[in-house]
């Protein structure tokens, strides 16, 4: 799941016969590798009830992961305490916490005339609070064999650069505008068919 990302995890607690018991304690608990942000559900104090079928659920989100934390399994951990009737049990699992994805919208011209500068365009966003500022985004240009590129610092999620001098071959070429994984976002990456015009 993705960082800043919420999920319900679930568990069902049987007897031997398998048939669900209802109405006892689970303990959730996902290690984020920050021991102030680890979750537990409700909370460590306040176990979850299972239902008539013997399931127990929990919803867990992952802002306070730890950036060190991402691309590495989390433990999830979860335990019953047993009662006179049942012996207590407990499982470990992992889940793989991954970095927040992004999008990158394009804003700039289609067109480009040799000879001439353009500047390009973009936002970079993500659909959490953490947004990629003062990250590098790289703008390249390619047409036949020839190729020219600028790299922009974003400010906040916006980002633009010139090239001064287009030099390309004319006719159809494509724009690739790349983003490099920062923090806790993912790396993304559009491109775009362009026209290359002569100049004049």
């Amino acid at each position: 799941m993705d960082v800043f990302d919420s999920a319900t995890l679930r568990a069902r607690l049987v007897d031997t016969s398998g048939h669900g018991i209802a109405n006892v304690p689970v303990n959730f608990g996902l290690d984020l590798g920050n021991p102030n942000s680890n979750e537990a559900c409700p909370d460590s104090l306040h176990p979850t009830l299972t239902d008539a079928n013997g399931i127990a659920s929990c919803v867990v989100d992952t802002q306070g992961a730890s950036p060190a934390n991402l691309l590495s399994p989390a433990g999830l951990y979860i335990s019953y305490a047993g009662s006179s009737a049942y012996a207590p049990v407990a499982i470990a699992r992992s889940i793989l916490i991954t970095p927040e994805e992004t999008t990158i919208t394009y804003l700039g011209p289609s067109i480009f005339r040799d000879g001439h500068s353009v500047t390009m365009a973009a936002n970079v966003t993500s659909d959490s609070v953490l947004q990629p500022n003062a990250s590098n985004v790289v703008f390249g240009l390619q047409s036949g064999d020839s190729f020219q590129s600028c790299t922009a610092v974003l400010v906040w999620v916006s980002a633009s650069c010139s090239i001064n001098n287009v030099q390309l071959a004319l006719g159809t070429g494509q724009l690739t505008i790349e983003f490099q994984q920062a923090n806790m976002l993912a790396a993304s990456k559009l491109t775009l068919a362009v026209q290359v015009t002569a100049g004049g």
